[in-house]
């Protein structure tokens, strides 16, 4: 796999120093949005530049998939650097996770905070809580206390997780009935 990236970068390389942006652009976008640990800073630098000097940008789709791609891959630095606002919520939702986790957790706190204030369907979970620590009424305590989230934020929480969820239809309808 790898030898067939290089050769595509290498190839993408030539593309450009004889001028044939478009065919160059078309290799490193395909390379940097799927294969994004390979000479992730070169395609990043690359991307930058033809968005730059040739006016060639990703579409909003192949932005999209690429930083879900560096944000799966732990490649946080460079998903921040490349983060634009108004792509989706679940990259904006990943960009608050990196805040909260380094050293900046207020500011993924407020990026939430505008989440639940327009009513997007934001809820609390728990992903593998032994290996993370983050059972879910401990998720959903210290949500509530960062959040300063009141009696009826708390419950559009919870029936947002309920009607999320894979339960069949009646049986969400049963227990959100029990919330409200």
């Amino acid at each position: 796999m790898n030898d067939k990236l290089r050769i595509k970068y290498l190839k993408a390389l030539n593309l450009y120093r004889d001028k044939e942006y478009k065919s160059a652009f078309k290799l490193i976008k395909n390379i940097g949005v799927r294969n994004t640990t390979f000479k992730s800073k070169e395609i990043t630098s690359a991307i930058l530049n033809y968005k730059i000097r040739h006016n060639l940008i990703l579409s909003k789709k192949e932005k999209i998939k690429r930083l879900e791609n560096l944000y799966n891959n732990g490649q946080y630095s460079l998903f921040m650097s490349e983060f634009e606002d108004k792509l989706s919520p679940k990259i904006l939702i990943n960009k608050a996770l990196i805040k909260i986790k380094s050293n900046e957790p207020n500011e993924g706190l407020r990026i939430l905070r505008k989440m639940l204030d327009k009513k997007l369907m934001v809820m609390v979970n728990s992903d593998d809580p032994a290996y993370f620590g983050g059972y879910l009424n401990k998720n959903f305590i210290e949500v509530q206390k960062a959040l300063n989230l009141s009696y009826e934020e708390v419950k559009t929480l919870l029936v947002n997780s309920f009607k999320s969820s894979f339960m069949k239809d009646t049986k969400k309808e049963e227990w959100i009935s029990k919330i409200i």
